[in-house]
């Protein structure tokens, strides 16, 4: 869509009339930066236009104003994207058109890049519930992506309970992952074992296949399926990350099975730049535990402080240091670490307990 809407920008762009300009030879090289400065031009134009979205002139119509949205979006600035969509679908004459659902599936897609799950949940089942089966298979995915990434299992729940059929694979996938977080596994295998090989999920529902077997005790058919996932070809950096919540996975069954030594090495293949690294180091620590190699599992939980992102890990990392440290019997760092605990939560708790006393 961006590169159509430069196409048109650049095909405006005035021509020069000087002949004896047209008539040399033109530099390739130089005439591209030409091309591109005019499109940033254009950009920036668009940009200050839309600069103050209050004042959103009239003088638009609405199929310009939807582009627009649609630039904005390919470019990443969600807001004003999300201003203009919410503007657009508001209107009575805009919803009788064709592309009021496309419109509607776009301002969920923007609403939950701005971290708004209940604006982007209005939005998506709006589209769901639309005239075009193609769109609307396509917001449902959207929809249940949402609904996943934010927790809001209850609104799951009865999302689910009314969906259709999917009628692509993608969206296949998603509801037969979101069975599995519902625990219908019977469900959610119908849906996962359907996704072929060729398909960009085809890895992530493998590992949600195993994650149905894990849930069910079968731990020697759900390994299998997760060292399969392992050993497979690396194309995408999706399949890398299906790569490595298998290695997870593998690490947590060896550990529920006591073979703590395989349980480490499946652990240690996760890289630093993994986005599961962190977790792998804090399952790793309990592994550590589970043998009695308390020094050691306090080792790797003071690697893992130093490089902990995730709030939720950090607190409990933070804890599990503090407990390691006293059956250690190495009391002033125990009593470092919940000092820690607490000067980083006491102001939130006294915040909170002013709140609730505020008539």
């Amino acid at each position: 869509m961006l590169l159509t809407v430069a196409i048109a920008l650049l095909m405006a762009t005035p021509v020069t009339s000087d002949v004896a300009w047209a008539k040399r030879p033109i530099d390739p090289v130089k005439g591209l930066a030409l091309a591109v400065s005019n499109l940033e031009n254009k950009v920036l134009q668009l940009s200050r236009e839309y600069a103050n979205p209050v004042a959103l002139v009239r003088r638009f119509p609405m199929q310009r104003r939807y582009i627009d949205a649609r630039v904005f979006f390919e470019m990443g600035n969600y807001e004003p994207a999300a201003i203009l969509l919410h503007e657009l679908t508001e209107r009575p004459a805009f919803k009788k058109g064709s592309e009021y659902e496309d419109a509607l599936l776009l301002l969920g897609q923007c609403l939950a890049k701005l971290k708004n799950p209940r604006g982007a949940e209005r939005y998506l089942a709006m589209a769901a519930a639309g005239r075009y089966a193609k769109k609307a298979d396509e917001a449902r995915y959207h929809l249940i992506e949402v609904l996943l990434d934010s927790r809001r299992i209850r609104q799951l729940r009865k999302a689910m309970a009314t969906m259709p059929p999917a009628t692509s694979d993608r969206t296949r996938y998603a509801m037969g992952k979101a069975w599995v977080r519902l625990k219908q596994y019977s469900r959610a295998l119908m849906l996962l074992l359907r996704i072929p090989s060729s398909d960009a999920n085809y890895l992530h529902s493998r590992y949600y296949y195993g994650v149905v077997l894990t849930a069910q005790k079968k731990y020697k058919e759900a390994l299998k399926v997760f060292q399969a996932i392992a050993s497979a070809e690396v194309k995408t950096k999706r399949h890398r990350a299906a790569r490595d919540l298998a290695y997870l996975a593998i690490g947590r069954l060896y550990y529920e099975i006591g073979k703590l030594s395989k349980a480490v090495a499946a652990y240690q293949k996760l890289v630093r730049k993994s986005p599961s690294y962190e977790r792998a180091l804090y399952e790793t620590a309990w592994t550590y535990i589970k043998g009695d190699r308390y020094k050691k599992a306090l080792q790797v939980i003071d690697v893992l402080l130093l490089l902990v992102k995730d709030p939720r890990l950090s607190v409990r990392a933070h804890v599990l240091r503090g407990r390691l440290a006293t059956l250690l019997a190495n009391y002033p760092k125990a009593v470092e670490t919940y000092r820690k605990i607490l000067t980083r939560f006491a102001p939130i708790r006294n915040e909170l307990d002013h709140f609730m006393g505020d008539t």
